[in-house]
């Protein structure tokens, strides 16, 4: 297993992500980007690249292919917090508790495994971190991203 934990910066790989998403994310979503550090944290680029690719991927699939996406990072006393928030319908409440469960999905039909969130958790508990999804009301999700500082 190759995974070699190295300095990366959080805002190079989400923006590397929306660049490779941009053919299918253009003149269909608004991404509003405000990022308050570089986000440099000890990871797994190849890691942090799938967390931020099934968390957009996800969002966007919320809002049915077209709305507002705001991303943001800043640095908390805990360490650094990212948070993804999508403007789409939100999740039910009985469903919130399920999400990062393998296999369950709310996309019959539709080609869900109901392994993207599980595999996020993973990705974030392997860096130390901690995730969380939350209903914004009448403004859709926020997924909440909190990775440890790396130390000096």
């Amino acid at each position: 297993q190759l995974d070699h934990k190295r300095r990366l910066s959080l805002a190079d790989a989400m923006k590397s992500t929306l660049n490779m998403l941009s053919p299918q994310l253009e003149g269909k979503v608004s991404i509003h980007q405000d990022y308050k550090t570089g986000g440099v944290i000890e990871g797994v680029a190849d890691q942090i690249d799938q967390l931020f690719l099934n968390l957009i991927k996800n969002a966007v699939e919320a809002m049915n292919g077209s709305g507002e996406l705001k991303i943001r990072m800043a640095e908390k006393e805990k360490g650094l917090m990212v948070t993804i928030q999508d403007s789409g319908p939100g999740i039910p409440a009985e469903i919130l508790p399920h999400l990062f469960e393998s296999f369950f999905t709310t996309k019959k039909g539709k080609g869900g495994t109901g392994l993207g969130l599980s595999i996020c958790k993973k990705i974030v508990a392997r860096h130390r971190g901690e995730i969380e999804i939350r209903n914004i009301e009448d403004k859709g999700t926020e997924v909440r991203l909190l990775f440890p500082s790396p130390s000096t």
